[in-house]
């Protein structure tokens, strides 16, 4: 009786229409009223799949926007610090000027995130094009230049470990700033290409997205992909793995644990770099192999959130390795950044020392050199 009912369809005006009683034209009737729903937007028809499919997007959307504030807040606030600390207070060093440029590279990065936040917080982005690629230019300009300073510190340590003489003549501050200069450089160079290809497009929901998707072909967004995890992540990986396999090494011969300290907080550093990035590089990939994975799409959003909360963590482990838990709270604070951060310097050391592979510095002047 119900299958005898004639369809009832109501226009709401915008593309949006509804149709009561039989299916359409060549799809099969059933015995029960049908809801129909279409949409010249092409909105999809969610199943009970894709609709916990988007439950999950909602609780990632909240989880990558915290992760985004907390970068926001933390790393321009610590960042802030650090720079005033070690770029003004504390007398120049060569590790002391790569250490600037890192929190700088950081605290750009943090102050740009606003726009992203922003365009999440509306679920479309609304600052046209140029800023999309701005924004696009000092993400990346910000991870490469983060792991080639880590590369340039990594062997700036390993150097002073086995030819501390020759790391006490050349490693001068304007060295250091030519140094960081050159890596910026590259970090730009490398940069340029994801930001060029980005621009603002529409979405499946009919939203503007800042994106890269639709300016590159499938075989040059795997090549970005590709220099992106070589030059970001695995290159930058396997440098430093050796350099600091050597100086731990020759650390360990020399009995120098004066020295251990400024490794520790670098091997710290280090370590929070690539676990806030290996989940993002390995979601890449996943998304190279795979693009419509669910998977990839749910986990895509927090990995990236993750790599972000990178450029807030170094100021935190600058205080808890600096933290004098002996003294008041607020006197530790307040010293915390210095200790962590003062380098031990390099002592005068014998060309034979050095010709022999000592590592050690056997013999301290009255007055260490800053390194």
């Amino acid at each position: 009786m119900l299958a005898d009912l004639t369809p009832v369809a109501f226009s709401f005006g915008d593309g949006l229409d509804l149709c009561f009683g039989a299916e359409p034209t060549g799809v099969p009737t059933t015995n029960y009223p049908l809801l129909l729903l279409r949409t010249e937007r092409n909105l999809p028809v969610l199943s009970d799949r894709s609709m916990a499919h988007e439950l999950g997007m909602e609780v990632v959307k909240s989880v990558q926007i915290t992760l985004y504030l907390l970068t926001i807040i933390l790393g321009s606030a610590g960042n802030s610090v650090v720079i005033w600390m070690v770029g003004v207070r504390m007398k120049p060093a060569a590790t002391n000027v790569w250490l600037v440029n890192l929190a700088v590279a950081d605290l750009v990065f943090c102050i740009s995130r606003v726009l992203t936040v922003i365009s999440l917080g509306l679920r479309q982005w609304s600052f046209g094009v140029q800023l999309c690629q701005v924004n696009g230019l000092l993400k990346y300009t910000n991870m490469f230049c983060s792991v080639f300073l880590l590369v340039v510190i990594s062997v700036d340590r390993a150097l002073c470990i086995w030819r501390p003489l020759r790391a006490k003549i050349m490693r001068t501050v304007s060295l250091s700033r030519a140094v960081s200069a050159g890596v910026w450089v590259a970090a730009l160079a490398l940069s340029l290409p994801y930001a060029i290809n980005r621009t603002t497009g529409l979405d499946a929901y009919n939203n503007t997205k800042c994106t890269m998707e639709t300016m590159v072909s499938a075989g040059g967004r795997t090549g970005l992909y590709l220099v992106r995890f070589l030059f970001g992540f695995l290159l930058p990986f396997l440098v430093i793995a050796c350099c600091y396999v050597l100086a731990g090494w020759g650390i360990r011969q020399s009995r120098l644990n004066r020295k251990m300290k400024i490794l520790r907080i670098l091997v710290l550093l280090v370590s929070a770099f690539f676990l806030c990035w290996v989940p993002y590089h390995a979601l890449l990939l996943a998304k190279m192999v795979n693009s419509k994975s669910q998977w990839v799409k749910l986990g895509l959003p927090v990995a990236t959130g993750l790599s972000y909360f990178n450029s807030c963590v170094n100021p935190i482990l600058y205080f808890c390795v600096g933290l004098d838990r002996q003294k008041n709270f607020k006197r530790s604070i307040s010293g915390a950044l210095r200790r962590a951060l003062e380098d031990d310097g390099i002592g005068p050391v014998t060309e034979g020392q050095e010709a022999e592979g000592q590592g050690v510095i056997l013999q301290q002047s009255t007055k260490p050199q800053d390194v």
